[in-house]
């Protein structure tokens, strides 16, 4: 307990600590006229000037609003005086309202939020609150069709079937064929020429794969030459952004035979049907090859001589391993109930052995079925709707194409989910929060989680009436100050880059302290005036080093503070209106009147009241405000005896722990290991409509979250 701050008086009845001093008039650094014309010391800063008597309004010199619903609190009357008194220990705001003296303070005030109860009092747009409880994240449809289990795969079947919770082929045989030719079965030699291979050249050929064309295993080139080391490589195009594949052989010719040679690859290329492609022949021996210059033309490419396009074609044969194909497809999902701020995405899982392969597909309709737009392919997690997309009448559906290129090789389809995705952005906007009075200093604290691909922006914006608002300002890291209004609103903005993630919000505190919405009445009993009140008149103050002189039209009177004004000790007991100090206490009735009282440790710490009263024989100091008093039994309201009358929640574990504690000597130990679990008391005598306080203190080994419930 610590009695601070302590305002004592010098007047008629002066003499208790010290003489009043003797002033120098040019040491007095302000004056407070109570008028509306005042004068000053030259080179003197005024610190306080009350500038109406007939209104309740104050302006004070350097200090912010927020005194002005004090006055109607303080019953008839009008400001008489209005002085900043600076003082060493801080400055205090002295006013004279009707016949009393009143030391003006703020008060501090927070608003929590952090409960499902708290986000459904705010507007949620594109967010949502259920899924995890105390969190805002960002909205997630509802809508999923999963298939993976045998049972589940139950569309239409085409060389395929549903076995062992997967989808497989039912046969899969491969053998290899013919795909291209570029020149005529039927030919006369005369339609040939002569291409030159040099070393350090090339010559190609653009082809185009067949319908149902998913590999090429080998080629095959027509040569007129000696023995020579011929590569061939195969391109994504003419461009060669890619190389598909590379095959190099040595091709035993003859000087004056053609040689048909071919090249199989060591493992199958992947192409698609109906695809343009680009093959090339390089050599380490100038050799010819043989090219088609006349007769029918190959319809579907060209021959090239180092890139450039000529006028014949080689004698170019692409095999392929003709495709095990078999389709599954799904039936009809109907999405449409779906909101439109979400995306729609298809993932799977698959089985892919060598030389086997597997195509997921999706197509969409936008009128109930009636017409689709034609097949996509589709990687596992990629979208089929984007965010944003209306889904009124949306029809989807999916097929998986399974393809093997060697006899026996299968792959298979082991499950497949069509589910919404997160909103990709989305906001929380609170309910308009009254803080009472127009604050000094606000600020805001708040638990967020994010990643590289998600994100929150956190925005504040205030009001003096709580209807016309100012814009929006973001506040850039928790614990920033926002708008000093008396009305306020929070919005958080949530945005994801990828839509399978989501940032969260878990709280948010308004830490706010007002500047001056409390009035303390000064006992002037010393000053031996009628009725113990000052005398209406207009009062004059002024500073003079640590002191506050004040005059009221009758003799002058002083207010100091003393540090043998302040003690310390431990209380004997408290009253829910009233504390007793411990028993060396002044006996003096009054001598603590006036003092700001500050519980440093127990029940109630860190609490402060203003000292109305006091009675010197009782050591009994009445305080302005109530304490709050713990209703809980004498077990339950401390664990310095036992866990009497504690209850674990959900399996959670408590006991009592001596090695960590606040106050005291214990603490209660809880050990959780999910969500929903903690500790209960029970309270028996709670009225209905009545306004209660309940707190605890916390330490944690690793970032939680609590919350306190009341039922």
């Amino acid at each position: 307990m610590a009695f601070d701050k302590l305002l004592k008086r010098r007047g008629r009845l002066a003499g208790r600590k010290a003489a009043n001093p003797t002033f120098e008039y040019d040491q007095i650094i302000g004056e407070n006229y109570a008028d509306s014309v005042f004068t000053a010391p030259a080179n003197n800063s005024l610190y306080g000037v009350n500038v109406d008597h007939g209104a309740p309004i104050g302006i004070l010199a350097r200090k912010r609003d927020g005194f002005e619903s004090l006055f109607p609190s303080l019953g008839p009357g009008k400001v008489l005086g209005l002085h900043n008194w600076q003082h060493s220990t801080g400055d205090k705001l002295m006013m004279a309202w009707d016949k009393n003296l009143y030391l003006l303070s703020g008060e501090s005030g927070a608003i929590a939020k952090s409960s499902q109860e708290d986000w459904e009092e705010g507007v949620l747009t594109d967010v949502e609150i259920e899924s995890s409880p105390g969190d805002i994240k960002l909205f997630a449809g509802f809508f999923s069709d999963i298939a993976t289990a045998t049972e589940d795969f139950d569309g239409t079947h085409e060389n395929t079937k549903a076995i062992d919770d997967s989808v497989v082929l039912d046969s899969a045989v491969v053998k290899e064929v013919l795909d291209q030719k570029t020149y005529p079965t039927i030919y006369y030699s005369s339609d040939y020429i002569r291409a030159n291979l040099k070393v350090g050249g090339s010559v190609g050929q653009t082809f185009t794969t067949g319908n149902d064309v998913y590999n090429i295993s080998k080629v095959g080139l027509t040569f007129y030459s000696d023995t020579a080391n011929i590569t061939v490589t195969l391109y994504d195009s003419l461009e060669k952004n890619t190389i598909l594949g590379s095959k190099t052989a040595s091709v035993v010719g003859y000087d004056t035979t053609f040689v048909s040679c071919y090249f199989g690859f060591d493992s199958i290329i992947e192409v698609e049907p109906n695809t343009q492609y680009y093959i090339e022949f390089t050599t380490d021996k100038n050799i010819y090859v043989a090219a088609l210059a006349r007769g029918p033309r190959y319809e579907h490419g060209n021959g090239y001589v180092n890139g450039v396009v000529q006028d014949f074609c080689l004698t170019l044969r692409t095999y392929t391993k003709q495709t095990a194909i078999g389709t599954y497809t799904h039936g009809v999902l109907d999405p449409s109930a779906e909101d439109d701020a979400v995306g729609i995405q298809i993932i799977y899982n698959n089985t892919t052995p060598a030389n086997t392969r597997i195509k997921v597909q999706t197509r969409v309709s936008h009128d109930n079925g009636d017409t689709w737009d034609d097949w996509q392919d589709k990687e596992s997690n990629d979208l089929i709707i984007e965010c944003g997309v209306s889904k009124k009448n949306l029809r989807i559906q999916w097929r998986a194409l399974l393809l093997s290129y060697e006899t026996g090789a299968a792959p298979s389809l082991n499950d497949v989910t069509v589910i919404s995705t997160y909103a990709n952005n989305g906001n929380w906007i609170s309910p308009v929060y009254d803080l009472g009075n127009i604050p000094s200093q606000n600020n805001l604290t708040f638990t967020i989680t994010q990643d590289a691909d998600t994100s929150v922006a956190v925005y504040a914006r205030g009001s003096s009436s709580g209807t016309v608002f100012g814009d929006w300002l973001e506040v850039i890291n928790s614990g920033d100050s926002i708008p000093l209004q008396r009305y306020i609103q929070i919005m958080f903005v949530l945005k994801t880059d990828d839509i399978t993630k989501t940032p969260t919000v878990s709280d948010f505190v308004i830490s706010y302290s007002t500047a001056y919405t409390k009035a303390h009445k000064i006992d002037v009993s010393p000053l031996g005036r009628v009725s113990d009140m000052l005398t209406g008149n207009r009062v004059r103050f002024c500073n003079y080093q640590d002191w506050l002189l004040m005059a009221d039209g009758l003799r002058p009177f002083m207010a100091y503070i003393t540090t043998d004004t302040q003690n310390t000790g431990t209380a004997q007991s408290a009253e829910t209106d009233s504390i007793t100090l411990e028993s060396d206490a002044s006996e003096l009735d009054g001598f603590y009147t006036n003092a700001f009282i500050t519980i440093t440790d127990g029940p109630g710490k860190g609490k402060v009241r203003w000292i109305t009263a006091y009675d010197g024989a009782t050591k009994k100091a009445t305080i302005s405000e109530p304490w709050s008093k713990n209703i809980l039994t004498a077990n339950q309201a401390s664990v310095e005896t036992d866990t009497t009358g504690f209850k674990a929640i959900n399996g959670a574990t408590i006991s009592r722990d001596t090695t960590e504690h606040y106050d005291g000597i214990a603490s209660l130990k809880v050990v959780v290991e999910h969500n929903f679990q903690g500790f209960s008391v029970k309270v028996d005598s709670a009225k209905a409509n009545t306004v209660y306080t309940a707190s605890f203190y916390i330490k944690r080994e690793r970032s939680t979250q609590s919350s306190l419930s009341l039922n």
